[in-house]
């Protein structure tokens, strides 16, 4: 079985077209010519502009549950983990195994 790695996966449609707004508003920017960002990618936060998060799952949910493994009682040996199984790190969108949803977490071997 071949692992496939996420990170090198092309972003999804909705992901390429929010970035390509984004791209359209810069060079417009650029060009001289001001557009309202909040109609190009953009939404505006408390005090500044964020990115327009992507309106679309990033892969179907059969394939999101493989990915999040959802361990009960952390990632060990035996547990069943799916991220261990397919050589993936643990995320915090893996609920319990994953303590601090700051840090990206890695299943021991």
């Amino acid at each position: 079985m071949s692992v496939v790695l996420l990170a090198d996966q092309p972003p999804t449609s909705d992901r390429a077209r929010q970035h390509s707004l984004r791209v359209y508003l810069t060079v417009q920017d650029w060009l001289g010519n001001s557009l309202d960002p909040t109609q190009w990618g953009w939404y505006m936060g408390e005090r500044t502009l964020y990115p327009v998060p992507s309106k679309l799952s990033p892969a179907p949910q059969e394939l999101l549950h493989l990915i999040a493994c959802n361990c009960k009682a952390g990632c060990r040996a035996g547990s069943g983990c799916s991220c261990r199984k397919a050589e993936l790190p643990c995320t915090p969108a893996c609920g319990k195994c994953s303590a601090n949803s700051s840090v990206v977490q890695y299943c021991s071997k």
